[in-house]
């Protein structure tokens, strides 16, 4: 995971096109599967972790991608910890509604 764009890492780039089993996954796009694609447009799915993940907001010095698409956000170890600190509360949740059974 990069805190920037796919262009801040081109030897990361290069060797993610040619082995599938290196995945880059950057502010602007990824590459999975040796495909580099763009991020497509945001789905919200109800997830609450969609909005700690992907975001369309201006993210000035840290990405050229157009302001309409969206960005990937975990290359920042603040957002990754927030999407951390999710998934646990999640579990705890899942836990005491299983223990309650």
């Amino acid at each position: 995971m990069f805190f920037n764009d796919r262009s801040s890492a081109p030897k990361a780039v290069s060797l993610a096109k040619k082995h599938a089993n290196l995945t880059v996954l950057a502010a602007d796009g990824g590459i999975v599967g040796t495909v580099d694609r763009s991020w497509d447009s945001a789905h919200p799915d109800g997830n609450p972790a969609y909005a700690i993940a992907v975001s369309k907001d201006v993210m000035s010095g840290r990405t050229a991608a157009p302001v309409d698409q969206c960005k990937w956000l975990l290359g920042d170890f603040k957002a990754f910890g927030q999407l951390l600190a999710n998934q646990l509360a999640s579990r705890d949740i899942e836990q005491e509604v299983s223990d309650a059974l």
